[in-house]
């Protein structure tokens, strides 16, 4: 294939178009990255994270609330992973342990944060080796 020739007056047009096409490739990339890193992460957390003997009549498993969303913005976007109602009420004692009222403490059961440093480091390889 010949290449093209671009004359000096074009090229700051030319280069400007390169980059324009790699910036829109790589947030094509960067939202599926993401996308899937947050997939990801649910599905871990899911795996984790302690369940109750029994959930309350009606409620679910404090390990089936994780949830994702993303908002769209104009510059990027933002995934936020979070537990959902009525559990997130729990995440930080059961992440770092509590108090208990007649004494003595709660031990922690961590895992938010062994699967968000997994996911973290997940999705910084997938982005140096996609882009």
């Amino acid at each position: 294939m010949a290449a093209r020739l671009t004359p000096i007056d074009r090229l700051d047009r030319a280069v400007m178009g390169i980059l324009h096409e790699y910036a829109d490739e790589a947030k094509i990339t960067l939202q599926d990255a993401q996308k899937k890193a947050a997939s990801r992460a649910v599905s871990a957390l899911k795996q984790t994270a302690p369940r109750a003997e029994a959930p309350p009549k009606g409620r679910k498993h404090y390990a089936d609330n994780w949830k994702t969303t993303t908002a769209h913005g104009y510059l990027s976007d933002h995934t936020t992973i979070y537990n959902d109602a009525p559990t997130y009420r729990v995440t930080h004692l059961l992440e770092y342990g509590h108090r208990k009222v007649g004494g003595g403490r709660v031990r922690e059961i961590e895992h938010i944060r062994p699967v968000a440093d997994m996911v973290e480091r997940d999705f910084v390889d997938e982005l140096k080796r996609r882009l």
